[in-house]
């Protein structure tokens, strides 16, 4: 679905009519993961690395792996929750809040040096 949402935005400056179904709406629900981050990376041409390091990869697939475990019905949340100390949910909070300050500032820079003009 991803793919097909970066063909629709690099048919943008096309002459070709482009269809969109109710498909290609980012609607799916899904649990973000590196993956995506990689994808907004390609679709806007950033530089640098999507993910600030491997860690906060493996830090954002474990918080999604840990939700859709619970999600799912997987795992009961309160026996889930009580497999995570303090210092596990602190540390994932500032890897998150990292990635996420890594997305606003590679934003920034991408608007300030005006490499969305091709």
């Amino acid at each position: 679905m991803w793919n097909r949402r970066v063909e629709i935005v690099a048919l943008a400056e096309s002459t070709e009519i482009i269809e969109i179904s109710s498909d290609d709406i980012p609607l799916d629900g899904k649990t973000i993961r590196p993956e995506h981050f990689e994808t907004i990376w390609g679709v806007f041409g950033f530089s640098g690395s999507y993910m600030p390091s491997p860690r906060h990869a493996l830090a954002l697939n474990n918080l999604a792996d840990s939700r859709n475990t619970v999600a799912h019905g997987d795992e009961v949340p309160e026996r889930f929750g009580r497999t995570k100390t303090a210092t596990d949910i602190s540390r994932l909070l500032d890897l998150s809040e990292e990635i996420i300050i890594h997305l606003i500032a590679t934003i920034e820079k991408y608007i300030d040096e005006e490499d969305y003009k091709r």
